[in-house]
């Protein structure tokens, strides 16, 4: 007899080709195929899991292959990792860190939205967004006003020091661009040479821009993430 249970990847959100290309501008689909992060004209949806990685036996394995340690707390959800080893877990899987863009721009409208509506699902991704973990994504900063994801960087102007904003406040690359004494999210910039863009925690789901090292964090993990053409390169996933 086999018995087969569900897996962390079997909980999640699918955006189509349409809602992932509506918070795309031209410049910034072509930053990520320059990039090598993705080519929204060959795999244009996105996959998100609804919570962030945990260890499990695929996850182990791939993880004992790139010679990355991994420490969970009872949850078994991932911590105490780096950017860097934490790109290459979830790189090692399948799959990308979400960029702060899609982060700001897509992934925590839709699951606010969802959320108001009722939806439990939403509720409980809402809930380790804002309670138990934070989350690095693709970009890294470097000399203060260079944009890294992948092997593209761009300059960009940066808000130094903090501030509250609003979606509609964020450029392409999901920075915001003005502060409001009413706005929902937290920025937060200590303005070092060299820094990580983390999804941070709290009721205004801190954009960070830190320098802190990962690993003195038990709440700093990632999220298993895939850009797709067809419901068929997911499915490995599931197995």
């Amino acid at each position: 007899m086999e018995i087969r249970m569900p897996n962390q990847f079997n909980s999640n959100y699918r955006f189509n080709a349409d809602e992932v290309g509506s918070v795309v501008s031209s410049g910034y689909k072509a930053f990520l195929r320059d990039a090598g992060y993705v080519d929204l004209d060959i795999t244009p949806n996105l996959f998100v899991v609804s919570s962030m990685l945990r260890v499990d036996d695929r996850v182990a394995e791939c993880a004992a292959k790139q010679n990355i340690g991994l420490y969970h707390k009872s949850d078994n959800v991932i911590s105490r990792i780096n950017q860097y080893d934490g790109r290459m877990l979830v790189n090692g899987l399948g799959g990308v860190l979400l960029t702060n863009a899609f982060m700001r721009s897509l992934v925590i409208p839709s699951i606010k939205d969802a959320s108001k509506k009722g939806e439990k699902f939403a509720d409980s991704t809402l809930n380790e967004m804002v309670n138990d973990y934070a989350e690095f994504t693709e970009d890294s900063i470097k000399e203060r006003r260079r944009l890294v994801i992948g092997n593209a960087e761009r300059d960009i102007e940066l808000k130094k020091g903090s501030g509250y904003f609003n979606r509609s406040d964020i450029d392409e690359y999901g920075f915001p661009t003005t502060f409001r004494g009413d706005g929902k999210f937290m920025y937060w910039n200590n303005n070092n040479c060299d820094i990580a863009v983390i999804r941070n925690r709290s009721s205004g789901l801190n954009l960070s821009l830190s320098g802190t090292p990962a690993d003195t964090m038990d709440v700093l993990g990632v999220r298993f993430a895939k850009f797709f053409r067809d419901e068929k390169e997911l499915e490995y996933l599931f197995k």
